[in-house]
Formats: structure tokens, C-alpha cells, sequence
């Protein structure tokens, strides 16, 4: 009987990031005396951490600086569940989210009202912004 597995580590810290074994294992069972060493080479991240950043994002007190994309965790184009910002250095907004890695991404820097998904709302102009989240650490957006 031959089965084939791979390990998976889980970051205690943030349960959705795990890491996966850079090698399938397998083993295979068969005749008695058989044994079966199992090594493990490296890992590779299953999910990886973006920082967003949004230039020029002025708003007005009770409005914040949002991103919002094409992936649940990006909201799902819906203004609502976008993801909030943090004027770090404003009028730049910036933040961190923990993505799937090695996946293509579109997404926009947006403008609510907190409180109001569909108050003070402004879209970042022209094209959607894109990156592979196996290729970068960082996406860049401006008003």
C-alpha cells in the first residue's frame, strides 16, 4: 500500500498561516523489516503577509482609507468589508494583511465614512492595482 502525505506546521499565533512540507512525503508499505526514514526539506509559507500602502489619502474627520479587492479577505469588492487603513503618515495609509500566497490580487484604495459604508465613498481612479502575493511583500495604491 503506497500513501502520500505532506506536513503541514501551524503558526500558533495566526491559525490561518500554515506552512506546508517543500516535499511530499511517501511511504510505502510492504514486506515485514521494511522501514522508512522520513526527512523534511525546508518549508514553504502557505499564506504570506502584504502591506498596503494608499498615497494621497486626505479625507475628512469620520472618513478612513480603506483596500478593498478581488479575495474575501480583501472584502470582495464590497466597500463594507473592506479592510481599514492606518494613517501612518498621513495623508499615506498603511497595513498589513495576511493573504494566500502565490496568487494573483486586484484591488483599490478606497475612501468611506466609518460608520457609513456608502457615506463620503471615493474609489481610487483608473485601473485596478495588481500583484502575485508569491512575487511581493508590498502593493502600492494613490488617490
Amino acid at each position: 500500500m503506497d500513501i502520500s502525505w505532506a506536513c503541514l506546521k501551524r503558526d500558533e499565533q495566526d491559525p490561518d498561516a500554515r506552512q506546508a512540507s517543500s516535499q511530499s512525503q511517501l511511504f510505502h508499505s510492504g514486506s515485514a523489516g521494511t522501514s522508512t526514514t522520513i526527512s523534511f526539506k525546508g518549508t514553504q509559507t502557505t499564506t504570506v503577509d502584504i502591506n498596503f500602502t494608499c498615497h494621497n489619502g486626505d479625507t475628512y474627520m469620520g472618513q478612513s482609507v480603506y483596500v478593498v479587492g478581488n479575495h474575501d479577505k480583501l472584502g470582495n469588492w464590497d466597500p463594507a468589508q473592506a479592510v481599514k487603513l492606518d494613517p501612518t503618515s498621513y495623508p499615506s495609509w498603511s497595513g498589513s494583511i495576511n493573504l494566500p500566497n502565490n496568487t494573483d490580487f486586484e484591488w483599490k484604495c478606497l475612501k468611506r465614512e466609518e460608520n457609513n459604508a456608502i457615506a463620503g465613498l471615493s474609489w481610487q481612479n483608473g485601473s485596478n492595482n495588481g500583484f502575485n502575493s508569491g512575487q511581493t511583500q508590498s502593493a502600492d495604491g494613490a488617490f
